[in-house]
């Protein structure tokens, strides 16, 4: 099962939900709601963005896994 939090807004939320893992997370600490061409120009990005992995180590034993 995929796990995914909405509305995360502080460090600390982001904090408790990755020692929780939480497959994937969304809201204003990531980014404000964008037109589609600043999310383009985002997701373009060099260096690209990356977050560090969500699962603990040892993952979730999907890896290669098509979900």
């Amino acid at each position: 099962m995929t796990v995914i939090a909405e509305g995360v807004e502080t460090p600390e939320q982001e904090a408790f939900l990755r020692s929780h893992a939480c497959d994937e997370m969304q809201g204003f600490l990531f980014s404000k709601p964008l037109p589609a061409g600043q999310m383009a120009d985002l997701l373009r990005a060099e260096p690209p963005v990356v977050a560090p992995p969500l699962q603990p180590e040892g993952g979730s034993g999907l890896e290669g896994a098509v979900v």
